[in-house]
């Protein structure tokens, strides 16, 4: 079933695949995709996965662009890729995540790693930049996820936040600065154990925002059920959506951060550009929130 519907997708003027490179790519905590030796591109994996029958009909459109227009996917932009295929953003990045992927951006980087095989190249890293760049705030902008957390946020009586590490923490510094500076009462707790030892003073009128790249980093799990119990909200930054932290948070906000395999021998380089592009977008709406409410109270 899967064959013949694999089969239709290509049978518009689709120039002859070139074989692809055994390929695999692993996130912080989950194989993003990993291929098996034989030759295999998207709609393949999505068939061999289980994936294709999942998909909708928007869905499918979108693969089949993908999958016959790689040298145009691997330079737009999101809404670029929307618009080509008469969809959404959000169907956009639904499907990424179908698929096996973070986001649009990890899919884009697939794609493109997987034309130029495993030989690093000095300009992969430059280009992630970009990539995630450009796709942070092309998601932030045309997402409507946002009204409800950040509405959380300025009612808060405490903003707890919490990073899982160091480069997390240094993003949350940056939002708790300009918290404090707004007029906000912010709390930075260093670590999972503050938190833990710290629960009995945290309240439902207060709000714990968890800074992460998986959303899966071990420690927290007590820690969510229990605050959770209490009624607390839990907002989580990510890039990943499908970690228990992501998962049990009231509100998931997510972020691009595409690993760029450096060499056989050392982890791949992960930017977290991406999480200070969404901390900044926070503030931005945050700030906005707060001028609209004195606007309103004259």
């Amino acid at each position: 079933m899967c064959h013949k519907s694999e089969t239709a997708l290509r049978n518009s003027s689709t120039p002859q695949r070139r074989n692809l490179p055994h390929h695999s790519y692993t996130s912080p905590r989950i194989h993003i995709l990993r291929l098996s030796s034989d030759d295999m591109d998207l709609v393949e994996h999505a068939c061999a996965t289980g994936t294709f029958a999942e998909l909708s009909t928007t869905e499918r459109t979108i693969l089949t662009y993908l999958v016959n227009h790689e040298d145009e996917v691997i330079n737009s932009t999101l809404s670029a890729i929307a618009r080509e295929t008469f969809s959404s953003t959000t169907s956009v990045i639904r499907l990424s995540k179908k698929l096996g992927f973070a986001g649009f951006s990890e899919l884009k980087f697939f794609i493109k790693n997987s034309r130029q095989g495993h030989s690093f190249n000095s300009q992969d890293l430059l280009e992630g930049v970009r990539a995630d760049t450009m796709n942070s705030i092309d998601t932030l902008l045309n997402s409507p996820e946002f009204s409800t957390p950040i509405n959380i946020i300025h009612k808060a009586r405490v903003i707890y936040l919490c990073a899982t590490g160091y480069s997390q923490r240094l993003a949350a510094k940056e939002l708790m600065k300009a918290l404090l500076n707004y007029g906000y009462f912010c709390v930075l707790i260093p670590s999972h154990l503050e938190l833990e030892n710290g629960l009995g003073a945290i309240q439902k009128e207060d709000v714990v925002m968890i800074l992460s790249l998986s959303g899966a980093t071990p420690g927290y799990e007590n820690i969510l059920t229990k605050l959770k119990a209490r009624g607390v909200k839990i907002i989580c930054l990510a890039a990943h959506t499908n970690g228990y932290i992501a998962e049990a948070s009231d509100h998931l906000l997510t972020y691009q951060s595409t690993p760029i395999p450096v060499s056989p021998r050392s982890k791949d380089f992960v930017s977290l550009i991406g999480l200070h592009i969404l901390v900044d977008f926070i503030i931005r709406k945050l700030l906005i929130q707060k001028m609209e409410n004195n606007e309103n109270s004259y």
